[in-house]
């Protein structure tokens, strides 16, 4: 009787079909904490968001500061959605590390894609390359952030 073929520890399974591999779990663990940091970029947003929106109720500037605030708080709008994919992404790499998904990514991918939260086509990638993805995404958050940071400082300019 021969036993069955696991593959090397070092190498984690990108298949989807079955339990997180321990290289896969500490990819989802090492990104779910990464992507908690996200927390941090969206305090600041929000303060930054406060401080522009009350600098255009209560400064009287000229139409081109004016314009600049609005930009921040847009700025700060598109970092509130970026924020919400993060921390999304964050509970959902934690569920994977916690084993929470029996068939792994096969599962998160099926279901996902049942509530149109990502095109089929998208199914299958491996945990490394959904942990760069969401990495990037992380980053996002950050360039929304400075970008806020720069129109606000901008707007005392004008």
């Amino acid at each position: 009787m021969t036993q069955p073929v696991t593959p090397p520890v070092t190498q984690p399974v990108t298949q989807g079909d079955e339990p997180a591999t321990e290289p896969e779990r500490a990819i989802f663990l090492t990104s779910a904490a990464l992507l908690e940091q996200g927390r941090v970029f969206e305090a600041l947003s929000l303060l930054l968001s406060a401080g522009a929106l009350a600098a255009l109720l209560l400064v009287q500037g000229g139409l081109s500061a004016q314009g600049v605030l609005a930009l921040a708080l847009l700025s700060g709008f598109a970092q509130a959605y970026v924020a919400l994919r993060v921390r999304f992404d964050a509970a959902l790499f934690q569920a994977l590390a916690d084993g929470r998904y029996p068939a792994g990514l096969r599962d998160l991918d099926a279901a996902l894609t049942m509530m149109r939260l990502r095109p089929s086509g998208k199914a299958g990638r491996p945990a490394s390359g959904r942990a760069l993805g969401a990495k990037g995404l992380l980053l996002r958050q950050a360039l929304l952030v400075l970008l806020q940071l720069a129109f606000l400082l901008g707007s005392t300019a004008l």
